[in-house]
C-alpha cells in the first residue's frame, strides 16, 4: 500500500502521454474537408491537447520520481527568483506613473 501514490503517478503519466499522442495523431490525420476557420480551430484544439498532455506527462513523471525518492523533493529555486516574481505584482508596479497624462474625462469638471 505504500507504493500506491507512486503507482497512481506513473499511471497518470501514461494518461498524459496518451493524450499527447491522440493530439499528435489528430494533427497528422486532418480531414481534407476542413478549411478556413475550421482548420484553424482544429489546429488550436490539437495544440491545446498536445500541450496539456505533455505537461501532464512531465508533471506526473516528476511526481513519481519525487515520491520514490529518486530526485530531491525540495523545490527548485533559481537565483533571483524571489525578486523577479514579486516585482511585477507589487502595488507600485500596477499603478501608472505620475508622469502619465490623465484622460480628458477625468480632468474636466461636470457641466452645469
Amino acid at each position: 500500500m505504500t507504493g500506491m501514490p507512486e503507482l497512481i503517478a506513473i499511471m497518470h503519466s501514461l494518461v498524459g502521454l496518451a493524450a499527447a499522442f491522440v493530439g499528435w495523431n489528430g494533427y497528422l490525420d486532418v480531414d481534407a474537408e476542413l478549411s478556413g476557420s475550421l482548420l484553424g480551430i482544429h489546429h488550436a484544439e490539437v495544440f491545446i491537447g498536445v500541450f496539456i498532455g505533455a505537461v501532464t506527462f512531465t508533471g506526473s513523471v516528476v511526481a513519481y520520481l519525487k515520491l520514490s525518492a529518486r530526485i530531491d523533493s525540495r523545490p527548485l529555486t533559481l537565483p533571483g527568483s524571489t525578486s523577479s516574481t514579486s516585482a511585477p505584482w507589487s502595488p507600485s508596479s500596477c499603478s501608472p506613473p505620475c508622469s502619465w497624462p490623465a484622460p480628458t474625462w477625468a480632468c474636466s469638471s461636470p457641466s452645469p
